[in-house]
């Protein structure tokens, strides 16, 4: 034993840095890649040993034109300042993380949540880190206050020196270890978002006992979830929360109740039924009770009168709150929780020779699974125009025709203006995480948990924090003149909407009293094309192609439709007895070395004839390369599919004797009989009204990747 132990002594292998002996090059690798040993080496650092974890944070969007993507900003600058803790320089690459309001996970652009915020009060960032910076972070030798004041003075020089200086607040709240397996966006149940809005765009509703004024929301009192009267406003003397508490006037809580009541008709329409149901209400038998002798088995066909419905949340199809979505996505299916009133925020005079009435703001929140782009502040806007006096839509049945995924028609609605100076991401909630991981994620008070999340002082500095965005927010809004911000969407945006809307809504009662059907007006339709109200004559330069076209259909040589563009054709055989025979096909002149479709050697007149006609109508344009031919086609709501970005826009005309049928974007209707129009095919949403008669269309187009061969 002892002649072997010299031997043994000579193979041991020390770290130059602390001087620690290793039985192996690999244990003395190891100890490199997971310590500050290894960090004057050019080693790859041992990601096994990474330590995930938590950041809480807030930002404020201080740039206009506002910055775009700030979250992601936010979460950049984050990252490379947590390692400097240690002296350390950022990690490079930048190591993956994940984020509540992110969507690294997602694939859809719908999701894209925060293109243009004010900023987020609160929002969860989740990382791998060494060991190393880890030690620093999960010390008992640094508070965790000590740890934040540390991290924010080092995120603000670390801020300073960003070419060009970021417009951006930032101010991380608290830092905690959390289990590998951790996803700051996947793991997040529900996210909120405050929008912070003017009482102005209020002051045209009303109650029973007359109009509101300044005075009356100058109180800033909401009815909360149970009828509680709180405000958030931070007064001299507040309650043990932090709020401090004043009686309303009656006119300001009769308008409170009746926010309330048409938030929850746009967020959670026919809860109060479903609630009445879930708590045994008087539609509902009470549960019976199994017979001692009856036996465990059954039919299994049995009612269950005895059971009530459940209220609980499902999803719903929002496709009509969204700037592109359709009935048919599938990310459009949310889960709407709440949509309330969170209190009034009053901006006090700064000075003593300002104003001394301070200027009142609704604080709107919307508490979802997740967001998609455009949904808050379309969700605001149709809030308050529903409260606006001069008003006369119906909550509950509008909202009906909106969710309806079989309806084939959309209503663009109406968001409420600069998204950038009052959508503010807030609380991201993890119950189940919290739950297996017994650690506090969303911080609040708790006596029974000693987590630095539920401290007060760090609950306090995410109030101070929520304040000073506030403040900064409700500046922006008067510097930016509020009474003409509201006057212009009033007249541009609101006024316009209500004919629409109520349009919208005549056509879908239609819908619904014809089973489901959009022939509802064919016989007006008919009546009209019998008339000399359409006219039979064929302008010359449609002569040709038309003449082509009919030829095509007598001779019964209509190509095939194909399986994606049948997709988005209303199947018009199901809404008439004389079923209308439609159909798509596509001819075209590709590059060299690009297949060329074929139907062009079907009908080679036909390519040659729609060329020429897109030179005559619209001689300033490049020609298309692609010519989509449809007849009789009724498409459904739908964007073109591909990138169209060999040429901006699409261009479309329509031939034939038909009644109806105009081409609808984005909510405007244009009649296209022998009259062409340009439009956006790729991003704006398009479909075609209902029509008798022959009709046929042409629409020019180049795919991307056709204009640079």
């Amino acid at each position: 034993m002892s002649s072997s132990s010299p031997a043994a002594a000579s193979t041991t292998i020390q770290c130059s840095a602390c001087s620690l002996p290793f039985p192996s090059k690999n244990q003395l690798f190891k100890h490199l890649r997971s310590s500050a040993c290894g960090l004057a080496s050019e080693l790859t650092p041992d990601e096994s040993t990474f330590i995930k974890v938590a950041i809480i944070y807030g930002y404020y969007n201080d740039a206009f034109p506002p910055i775009s993507s700030i979250g992601d900003l936010a979460a950049s600058l984050i990252l490379r300042t947590i390692p400097k803790i240690n002296q350390q320089p950022p990690s490079t690459p930048t190591p993956t993380s994940s984020r509540s309001f992110g969507i690294s996970s997602r694939t859809s652009p719908l999701l894209n949540q925060d293109t243009i915020i004010a900023g987020a009060l609160s929002e969860v960032l989740s990382v791998k880190l060494s060991p190393f910076v880890v030690a620093s972070i999960d010390s008992s030798s640094i508070s965790q206050q000590q740890l934040v004041s540390k991290l924010n003075i080092l995120l603000q020089t670390e801020l300073a020196a960003t070419k060009p200086k970021a417009a951006l607040t930032i101010q991380i709240f608290g830092v905690q270890t959390v289990d590998k397996t951790f996803n700051a966006e996947a793991h997040c149940t529900s996210r909120s978002a405050e929008v912070l809005v003017p009482y102005d765009f209020f002051a045209d509703s009303t109650s029973p006992l007359g109009p509101l004024d300044r005075a009356d929301f100058a109180t800033g009192v909401s009815t909360g979830e149970y009828g509680e009267r709180r405000t958030m406003v931070y007064r001299e003397n507040p309650t043990p929360d932090g709020v401090g508490e004043e009686e309303p006037t009656a006119k300001l809580l009769d308008f409170c109740v009746a926010l309330k009541k048409v938030a929850q008709q746009v967020a959670r329409p026919n809860l109060e039924k479903a609630i009445e149901l879930e708590r045994g209400g008087a539609n509902v038998e009470p549960k019976k009770k199994k017979a001692k002798n009856e036996t465990a088995g059954g039919s299994g066909n049995e009612p269950k009168t005895g059971e009530p419905k459940t209220g609980k949340v499902k999803r719903t199809r929002l496709h009509n709150f969204s700037d592109v979505a359709l009935q048919n996505d599938v990310v459009a299916n949310r889960m709407i929780y709440r949509f309330f009133q969170k209190g009034n925020f009053l901006l006090q005079a700064e000075h003593a020779d300002q104003q001394a009435d301070p200027h009142p703001f609704l604080s709107l929140c919307v508490n979802s699974d997740m967001f998609m782009k455009g949904q808050v502040t379309r969700m605001v806007g149709l809030l308050v125009t529903f409260l606006r006096s001069n008003s006369t839509l119906d909550p509950e049945k509008l909202m009906e025709a909106l969710l309806d995924e079989e309806f084939p028609s959309l209503l663009l609605l109406p968001q409420i203006p600069s998204s950038h100076l009052s959508v503010f991401f807030s609380s991201p909630n993890y119950a189940a995480a919290e739950g297996k991981m017994g650690k506090i994620l969303r911080p609040r008070s708790s006596k029974n948990s000693n987590s630095s999340w539920t401290s007060d002082s760090m609950i306090s500095t995410m109030r101070d924090f929520k304040v000073k965005c506030y403040t900064k927010s409700a500046k922006r809004w008067l510097n930016n003149d509020i009474t003409k911000i509201n006057e212009n969407w009033t007249s541009q945006v609101v006024s316009p909407f209500i004919p629409k809307a109520t349009k919208f809504l005549d056509t879908y009662d239609k819908y619904i009293l014809h089973g489901r059907k959009m022939n509802f007006n064919e016989c007006a339709l008919q009546a009209t094309l019998n008339s000399s109200a359409v006219s039979k004559l064929v302008p010359p330069p449609y002569e040709k192609v038309l003449a082509i076209l009919r030829e095509i259909e007598v001779s019964g040589r209509w190509p095939k439709t194909s399986e994606g563009r049948a997709e988005v054709i209303y199947d018009c055989e199901n809404d008439s007895s004389a079923a209308i025979k439609s159909g798509s096909f596509s001819i075209g002149k590709m590059p060299t070395g690009v297949s060329q479709p074929k139907a062009n050697a079907l009908f080679p007149d036909l390519l040659v004839a729609v060329n020429d006609l897109e030179m005559q109508l619209f001689p300033r344009r490049a020609q298309s390369s692609t010519i989509a031919v449809n007849r009789n086609a009724n498409f459904l709501p739908h964007t073109d599919s591909g990138a169209g970005l060999g040429q901006s826009l699409s261009a479309i005309v329509a031939l034939g004797e038909f009644s109806g049928g105009n081409l609808v974007v984005e909510g405007e209707s244009f009649d296209i009989r022998y009259t062409g129009k340009e439009f956006n095919g790729w991003t704006e949403r398009h479909w075609t009204e209902p029509f008798v008669g022959e009709r046929f269309s042409l629409v020019w187009f180049t795919p991307k990747g056709i204009e640079q061969n």
